[in-house]
């Protein structure tokens, strides 16, 4: 599905993130994403030139640059979203509400793990 939209899992991972925080700055963002800030500079400067974000002045710092979704990248963002839970409800419709409720709290629940190491 990603690449039919020539994206990387790091390209939805960072609009997914957008959508919800709706601004940020890159390095908060590639924390959110899980990678290294040095990597992140690649993904925002791919999304900036596909117009998904923007980037401008923090206005509290001025080293900073904060970031948010264009009207385009919103867009996307809902699409890509719509797209994904298309096909996890077809990935997980043999799972029964309930084995679906445990698989969401366990990787809920190892999500959470992994990000306190």
């Amino acid at each position: 599905m990603l690449t039919e939209h020539g994206m990387t899992p790091h390209h939805y991972g960072a609009l997914m993130t957008l959508e919800a925080v709706k601004v940020t700055h890159q390095q908060h963002l590639a924390e959110l994403i899980g990678v290294d800030p040095r990597n992140a500079v690649s993904v925002v400067d791919f999304l900036e030139r596909r117009g998904l974000i923007e980037r401008t002045r923090d206005p509290a710092d001025r080293r900073r640059h904060t970031i948010r979704l264009t009207a385009e990248g919103r867009t996307t963002a809902g699409t890509l979203r719509r797209a994904g839970e298309v096909i996890e409800r077809d990935m997980l419709a043999g799972l029964t509400g309930d084995e679906r409720t445990s698989l969401h709290a366990l990787l809920q629940r190892l999500f959470e793990v992994t990000v306190d190491r």
